[in-house]
């Protein structure tokens, strides 16, 4: 077997690392041609990673038996179109520009009554487009096109200016890859993501992640608990919506993160991404949580196989990321300590003192993370909250 992987970074390499045990030969393709997984990889490609003519030379010269991606929402367009082109089982094209363009999956939810924000996708910010998102407010400003929270800026109500407006559209800009952004009506109630695979029409929900933000004004994701469990009735409401989505959008064949809000007992969809959930969700607190290797799963369902999906233990895991203040960094502390605290597995800051650190916004600025495990979610929350108590961040 021969597979192909879009991505090569850091982030991707428990797609290349299990491939190996399994002993799947694999194609690796980035970019950087000099990238962290490019010794993994039996082949390697240095293409970007939406570059299909490039990618079909590729197939002309191996027998590729499946493609994906692993945790990366940019490769995702990539892999859709060559499933398609080869029949291979994944993803397929129509479903993959569903759920890579916010404003394309706004208009279908909107069309195939899947409860979602109100949107306004503006041609351009004039004055009147600026007059109809203060209607809206409290509102968030996203790129269209774009992952990790990158672009993200919430506007309550009270003090929503249109310096403020314009701002965040400016902000989202930066990110958007295809020059164009959505603003959509804020949504309150709890966050949580689905870890969702389905297989030749068969949906598995796998386990709810409970999501911990950083708040207004960039609600970036700070921390996740898996498993969260409703109660029956909520439950039911939200595995109805579940389906609901993953009918909707087309997957038929791939994982599937799928955010949402409960608001009031009503589930809301915030956005569908056709991977595996990023931020160690699916690599490491789902394995620990729960026994099963989504990974391998993601494997075997792009080569046609049906993923083996049995719980083996039943736990509780969780990663809080670190979140040093704005400033220059004179020293950390703590992180020895943390190593001892029992229950916590994983930890890792790269963090340097001296580094000028940000107001840090989305994904790309956490850099420090610790995760642990435990029986009970309580207990789970306890260790954590002691584990982040211990570091200390020495700022100039």
């Amino acid at each position: 077997m021969l597979l192909m992987i879009l991505g090569g970074g850091r982030m991707q390499r428990p797609a290349y690392s299990e491939a190996r045990k399994l002993g799947i030969k694999v194609i690796g393709v980035d970019p950087n041609p000099d990238a962290p997984c490019r010794g993994l990889a039996d082949y390697f490609y240095s293409h970007d990673l939406q570059d299909i003519p490039s990618l079909v030379k590729i197939f002309g010269k191996h027998h590729v038996d499946g493609v994906m991606t692993l945790a990366a929402d940019y490769p995702v367009k990539a892999v859709g179109t060559l499933n398609s082109m080869y029949n291979l089982s994944g993803i397929s094209r129509t479903a993959s520009e569903v759920v890579t363009d916010k404003a394309v999956l706004r208009n279908l939810c909107h069309d195939r009554g899947i409860n979602s924000p109100h949107y306004l996708i503006p041609e351009k910010i004039n004055e009147e487009a600026v007059d109809n998102i203060v209607d809206m407010l409290p509102v968030v400003v996203k790129p269209t096109s774009s992952s990790g929270g990158r672009g993200v800026t919430c506007i309550k109500k009270e003090g929503g200016e249109k310096k403020q407006i314009r701002d965040a559209v400016r902000y989202a800009l930066q990110f958007s890859k295809n020059g164009k952004v959505i603003i959509e009506s804020f949504i309150g109630g709890k966050e949580y993501s689905a870890e969702t695979i389905t297989f030749r029409g068969v949906t598995r929900v796998i386990a709810i992640t409970e999501k911990i933000t950083s708040g207004y004004p960039y609600f970036m994701e700070v921390g996740h608990n898996v498993p969260y469990v409703f109660d029956e009735n909520n439950w039911q409401k939200v595995k109805r919506f579940l389906f609901s989505v993953i009918e909707g959008v087309g997957i038929d064949n791939s994982p599937a993160h799928i955010e949402f809000k409960v608001d009031e007992g009503v589930p809301v969809l915030v956005e569908v991404g056709a991977r595996l959930g990023g931020g160690s969700i699916t690599t490491e607190l789902i394995p620990l949580a729960t026994g099963i290797n989504m990974v391998a799963a993601a494997i075997n369902l792009s080569l046609g196989v049906e993923p083996e999906i049995r719980r083996t233990h039943d736990r509780t895991a969780g990663i809080r990321y670190l979140i040093p203040p704005p400033g220059v960094m004179k020293s950390v502390k703590g992180l020895d300590c943390i190593k001892q605290i029992s229950g916590i597995v994983n930890s890792e800051s790269d963090y340097m003192p001296g580094s000028n650190i940000p107001v840090i916004r989305d994904a790309d600025g956490r850099k420090a993370y610790i995760i642990g495990v435990s029986e009970s979610i309580m207990s789970l929350k306890a260790i954590l909250n002691k584990a982040c108590d211990a570091v200390k961040y020495e700022m100039n």
